[in-house]
């Protein structure tokens, strides 16, 4: 197996997960209150906010966005 090919098998597991975290995390975000007054309660929305932004950000960084509509499909990026 070449490098490339390794690439392309490793890098679409990843981003497929990604995309579930990234999903997982949207969906989630009723879950969270920002308006609490409890510093602790406070500090669990603020990770959840953080975590998602670095699941987001290695997302968009490390993949080809497609949108057909109301679908939205990530491939990894190609090295030409």
């Amino acid at each position: 197996m070449t490098n490339k090919e390794a690439y392309q098998k490793v890098s679409g597991k990843v981003i497929a997960l990604l995309a579930e975290a990234d999903s997982i995390m949207m969906n989630s975000s009723s879950d969270f209150d920002p308006h609490t007054d409890d510093a602790i309660e406070y500090e669990y929305f603020i990770q959840k906010e953080m975590f998602h932004g670095v699941i987001r950000s290695a997302l968009i960084a490390n993949s080809e966005i497609k949108s057909n509509g109301n679908d939205v499909s990530y491939m990894p990026l190609d090295i030409d």
